[in-house]
């Protein structure tokens, strides 16, 4: 039997003129939408299914970009958040000072937080798309569609919600390990009471 907890699993500058990328508007900032859609697809995955996922990705052209422009990509276990885009690393667009900070509101990219076991814990993972700019949405959905379908179509959907867990994952679950939101001890969480408003 699963127990599955709950999973929860700035400023715009405009983009380069003659951008090699395909999805630049020349001299226009980007805009996010009024109203805007977020997908996300949950799963869990060992190291063997992780590999299997990210070598998928990898045939459709994508690849693992750190958050932080520059910087490697850690191992799932040190760090497993980073983006999948198709972009080249020159030609993406960091913010901030100094502009090393990669975000999906400037350039197509899916966020990709990756599943890791660290024993007794499986840890969650998920691929999630935003179509905050469109221009941008318009280059990530068919790598978001193409993703999700290959998780949907080779792991096994959980009982009770919208999470996948793949074939060596699901060996480890049944060997005793848990399936965890986030790694026991990684964050601290505290109560704040909030009083009730006075009605008038």
């Amino acid at each position: 039997m699963y127990n599955l907890g709950t999973y929860g699993c700035g400023a715009f500058r405009p983009i380069r003129e003659g951008s090699a990328t395909g999805y630049s508007r020349p001299g226009a900032a980007l805009q996010r939408e009024a109203s805007s859609v977020t997908s996300s697809i949950g799963f869990y995955a060992s190291q063997t299914d992780q590999g299997a996922l990210d070598n998928f990705a990898a045939s459709l052209g994508l690849r693992l970009v750190s958050p932080t422009l520059g910087q490697p990509v850690n191992s799932a276990e040190l760090g497993p958040f980073c983006f999948l885009t198709a972009v080249e690393e020159s030609d993406l667009h960091p913010y901030g000072l100094p502009p090393v900070r990669l975000t999906d509101a400037l350039d197509p990219m899916l966020g990709y937080m990756r599943s890791y076991f660290k024993s007794p814990y499986l840890v969650c993972g998920h691929i999630q798309y935003s179509d905050d700019v469109r221009v941008l949405a318009q280059a990530t959905r068919p790598y978001y569609s193409k993703l999700s379908g290959w998780i949907k179509a080779k792991w096994t959907r959980l009982p009770g919600g919208g999470f996948y867990i793949g074939d060596e994952a699901q060996r480890l679950v049944e060997a005793g390990a848990q399936l965890v939101n986030a790694l026991p001890g990684t964050y601290e969480f505290q109560r704040i009471e909030v009083p009730a408003s006075k009605s008038r």
